[in-house]
């Protein structure tokens, strides 16, 4: 009877042995998993800023890039300030366009004598914003490009539209075209390029600005190293 009570009494000490025990290793075990969440907030927490960083740093190149170029068309805008050339610059590209019925003999691709004059005093201030001084290096090509409307055939405008923009680079390189300062350093620059009728001018009712359609436009490329180098920063 005693040796029966001494084991009872021994049964409830390990019981009572047992549940602080386990108590202790619950709370252990809730303790683990809440620094396992708490650290999974604080690394999703740096991974959001840290992506939101990376989201900043790569905005903040591609405003540089669009930058770069509205900077160029500003320069360019402020060249022309007190021209009389009757030339629409597109703030946002720089692009150039010419247009009217001044600039080629009808459907052929010989230049009018007047736009002549106007490429002769056009191009040396245009080539001289881009190829001196901080551009230079950024730009890859100067296109002169030629539109016509939608009057006759798509191949026959095609062609025509070439002939027209190459018979422009042709003259501004020439020995007729009046000596400028970067005439040499431009023939690794400058392509002819012709659009045909695939780009349009519309009215505001949608019917085709014929007259605006015949025109000839003058653009800048800027290097693709130039995007590579802004990319790069951001992995850097």
């Amino acid at each position: 009877m005693l040796s029966q009570e001494r084991n009872l009494l021994n049964t409830q000490e390990n019981e009572e042995n047992f549940w602080p025990t386990f108590t202790d290793l619950l709370s252990v075990i809730i303790l683990v998993i809440l620094l396992v969440l708490v650290s999974y907030i604080f690394v999703a927490q740096i991974s959001t800023r840290k992506t939101q960083e990376v989201q900043q740093m790569i905005n903040t190149r591609i405003d540089e890039i669009i930058g770069f170029r509205e900077k160029i068309a500003r320069d360019l805008s402020q060249k022309f300030a007190d021209s009389r050339l009757a030339i629409n610059l597109d703030e946002d590209t720089g692009a150039i366009t010419f247009s009217g019925e001044v600039l080629f003999e009808t459907d052929s691709a010989v230049i009018k004598p007047q736009f002549k004059r106007m490429l002769e005093e056009f191009i040396p201030k245009y080539v001289e914003v881009l190829l001196d001084g901080e551009y230079r290096d950024n730009i890859s090509q100067i296109i002169v490009e030629g539109h016509t409307d939608d009057r006759g055939s798509y191949m026959y405008n095609l062609d025509l539209s070439q002939r027209r923009a190459l018979n422009v680079v042709k003259y501004i390189l020439s020995d007729e075209f009046p000596d400028f300062k970067y005439k040499e350093i431009l023939k690794n620059y400058i392509t002819a390029n012709g659009k045909s009728e695939s780009v349009l001018i519309r009215n505001k009712d949608g019917s085709i600005n014929r007259k605006k359609s015949r025109r000839v436009e003058i653009k800048f490329n800027i290097k693709d190293q130039y995007f590579i180098d802004k990319m790069r920063e951001v992995v850097n």
